[in-house]
């Protein structure tokens, strides 16, 4: 009981409230009840948070709008349509990565492989000797680009037919039915 107590030995605001609203309870509840019957000012309090809660009760939500549904469902579908715009923006950015790729390559692939890496790494002695030993075997079993890249435009271009092809959204079928 102590905790439902003031140093002034009255029932805390929480104690009243919760006496109010009738969630005070069990062997706690009692107790604050036989307080109360038995304190003017703490009457009083509970009196004026009763009649506070009555009045709350009677209070009601507003109806909503009769377009409710509808808004909400067309904020749906105008997140859903924004997500996957956001995920074709990155999926636009897999052929510009893949021609980075394909340039890099072609680079690597290119004919003075071993003179542009002397250049770059020239303090590399290791590296160049093996680049020195796989430049030949390089330059002769390299492809071509054009092949390269016709073989990645292909790998792209079926992921992004794989990630747009149409499918009916959840919000449309409740539309629907």
């Amino acid at each position: 009981m102590s905790a439902l107590m003031t140093k002034t030995g009255h029932l805390t605001e929480t104690a009243l409230q919760l006496l109010a609203d009738g969630t005070l309870r069990g062997p706690e509840g009692m107790a604050a009840r036989g307080h109360v019957e038995s304190c003017e000012a703490c009457q009083g309090e509970l009196l004026v948070l009763a009649e506070m809660m009555s009045t709350l009760a009677l209070l009601r939500d507003p109806p909503a709008p009769e377009s409710f549904t509808g808004d909400v469902l067309q904020a749906v579908n105008v997140r859903e349509t924004q997500l996957v715009a956001r995920r074709h923006i990155k999926l636009a950015a897999i052929p510009a990565i893949a021609v980075g790729l394909v340039a890099s390559l072609g680079w690597a692939c290119s004919e003075g492989i071993v003179q542009r890496f002397n250049d770059l790494r020239a303090s590399a002695t290791v590296l160049r000797a093996v680049l020195d030993v796989a430049a030949p075997v390089i330059q002769v079993t390299r492809l071509p680009l054009a092949a390269c890249a016709f073989a990645l435009t292909g790998a792209i271009l079926f992921a992004l037919t794989r990630t747009l092809r149409h499918e009916p959204r959840a919000s449309q079928a409740v539309i629907e039915a």
